[in-house]
C-alpha cells in the first residue's frame, strides 16, 4: 500500500514539477527568432489614408488625395499604383523577430538610412510611421520598424520598390484609355501621308487596339524646350460618339523619343520610337 501511494506521491509531484517548469519558461513576449506570422498593421484602413509621406536619403514626395484624385507634385498619379502600394499593407505579416538593440537598427536599415514611410488621414492624423528596411534572407522579405520602437522584424514583403521616392514613378502615364468599341474612325497623318480607317474596315483590327491605350515613357515639364509640337510629325485622331481624341507628336529628343501632347491638355509627355514605328506599319 505505502508502495502504492509513493508512487502516487511521485507522479503528481512530478507532474505539478512540469506545470510549473512551462509556465516558468512560457515566453511572455515576441523572442529573437520566434516563428510570428502575425499581422504588422492589423486595424489600419486603407481607405481613410489620404495623404502618403515617403522619404528615402535626400528624396522627398508626398502624395495627397484629393476630392477623390490622387495627386503628386500638382500632377495625376497613378491612383492603380498608389492603390497596389497600399495593398501591401492589408495582409503585411510579421514573419520573426530580427532584433531590439537601438544600436543595431542601422544594420537593418531602420533607422535614418531606411525609407521613411507616414499615412496621414484626412485630419491629418498619422496613421502609420515606419522604417522600411533592407531586403531580408529572401528577396521577398525585409525588415521593418515602427517608429519610437526598438524592435525590428522581418516581414513577409519587400516593401521598398513599393513605395519608391519617385515622383515621376508615381505619376499618371496613361496619355488615354478608351473602349476600343467606342472608336468609330481612326485618322493618322504622318509625313505627309494620309491613313483614313473606318470601323471594321482593312487594318481596323490591327490599329485600333494599340491606339485605344497609350501610355507615355516620359514627362516634360520644361516649357522652354523645342518639343516641335508646332509643327507635329505626326497627327492621330480618334473619333468616338461622345468626341475626338487627338495626339500630336512633336520632333525627337537626343534619346530618340518623340514629345506628344494630347489636344486640350498642357502636359507634354514623351513616346518611345517603337511607338511611331508601329504606327507607320498600319
Amino acid at each position: 500500500m505505502k508502495k502504492k501511494f509513493r508512487a502516487y506521491l511521485y507522479l503528481i509531484l512530478s507532474i505539478a514539477a512540469a506545470v510549473i517548469a512551462w509556465h516558468l519558461e512560457k515566453p511572455t513576449e515576441e523572442k529573437k527568432g520566434d516563428i510570428l506570422n502575425s499581422p504588422v498593421f492589423a486595424t489600419l484602413d486603407t481607405n481613410a489614408v489620404t495623404r502618403i509621406e515617403i522619404e528615402y536619403l535626400s528624396n522627398h514626395i508626398s502624395l495627397q488625395k484629393e476630392n477623390g484624385e490622387w495627386k503628386i507634385n500638382g500632377h495625376k498619379a497613378d491612383a492603380g499604383k498608389v492603390g497596389l502600394a497600399l495593398d501591401n499593407l492589408i495582409d503585411l505579416s510579421k514573419v520573426s523577430l530580427a532584433g531590439t538593440n537601438p544600436e543595431k537598427h542601422s544594420l537593418f536599415e531602420v533607422d535614418a538610412t531606411g525609407l521613411q514611410l507616414k499615412l496621414f488621414d484626412a485630419q491629418a492624423e498619422e496613421l502609420v510611421f515606419v522604417y522600411l528596411g533592407k531586403t531580408g534572407p529572401a528577396f521577398t522579405e525585409s525588415f521593418l520598424r515602427k517608429e519610437g520602437e526598438n524592435e525590428v522584424y522581418l516581414v513577409s514583403r519587400a516593401l521598398r520598390s513599393a513605395f519608391p521616392a519617385d515622383v515621376n514613378t508615381w505619376r499618371d502615364r496613361t496619355i488615354w484609355d478608351i473602349a476600343a468599341a467606342n472608336i468609330t474612325e481612326i485618322k493618322i497623318e504622318h509625313a505627309k501621308k494620309l491613313l483614313f480607317l473606318k470601323k471594321d474596315e482593312g487594318k481596323w483590327n490591327e490599329a485600333a487596339t494599340p491606339l485605344s491605350k497609350i501610355i507615355a515613357a516620359g514627362f516634360v515639364d520644361d516649357p522652354n524646350i523645342d518639343t516641335g509640337l508646332g509643327n507635329p510629325t505626326m497627327t492621330i485622331t480618334l473619333q468616338t460618339n461622345a468626341s475626338p481624341y487627338i495626339l500630336k507628336l512633336g520632333k525627337q529628343n537626343a534619346d530618340k523619343m518623340f514629345f506628344a501632347q494630347k489636344e486640350g491638355e498642357k502636359q507634354i509627355y514623351l513616346l518611345r520610337e517603337s511607338f511611331v514605328t508601329t504606327v507607320d506599319k498600319f
